[in-house]
């Protein structure tokens, strides 16, 4: 979602709605007038799919977004960007940390946080083993729940990844993801909290 706020003399009544973008992609459902700060000056809020936006931000700790426009007065018309640096917050996973060794089909305990500003009300425990190309589900659980015994895979993986996916009313705000790691057939876990159960 994307507030924005016109410099006098253009207001939000000669802006083109359709004109909005934030990179490739364009708005989702009607624009909506109103006064967000409460300076007295109409703002324009605008939203944007919010799974395409995420995958913008990748896995970056800030983001610069910026939004162009356009708005026109008769034969007078501007084009406009409006920008704003955005700190990412999102979940954090504990354990397993990064480089750690996981042995195959055996129990682990998962750690992780979901910062309080997300007001999540659910989190998704996942994993992958290709560096995040792809994503298994192990849980779905109440946002306050912060670890959880995992059984590995059978299968090796030198490009395990856990992540923990925050929801708010059961829509996805952010995926959070832990160090890669190694699940080995032949290995015994090391690291915290106390390796395999």
């Amino acid at each position: 979602t994307a507030c924005i706020q016109l410099r006098a003399p253009w207001t939000h009544a000669e802006v083109v709605p359709e004109s909005f973008s934030l990179g490739t992609l364009s708005p989702v459902g009607p624009t909506t007038i109103s006064d967000k700060n409460g300076d007295g000056i109409s703002d324009i809020t605008v939203k944007f799919d919010r799974s395409a936006v995420l995958s913008m931000i990748g896995a970056s700790a800030t983001w610069e977004a910026e939004v162009l426009g356009k708005a026109a007065n008769g034969a007078d018309t501007v084009y406009f960007t409006a920008r704003d640096t955005v700190r990412v917050i999102r979940p954090h996973v504990a354990y397993p940390a990064a480089g750690d060794v996981f042995a195959c089909d055996a129990d682990y305990v998962v750690q992780w946080t979901v910062p309080v500003e997300l007001a999540a009300d659910a989190v998704r425990l996942v994993y992958s083993t290709d560096l995040g190309a792809t994503w298994t589900t192990i849980a779905d659980l109440p946002a306050v729940q912060s670890s959880l015994i995992w059984h590995t895979p059978v299968a090796p993986s030198a490009a395990a990844v856990i992540g923990v996916e925050a929801f708010r009313n059961n829509e996805l705000l952010i995926r959070g993801e832990g160090g890669v790691f190694q699940i080995g057939s032949g290995a015994v876990g090391v690291g915290a909290p106390s390796g395999p159960l």
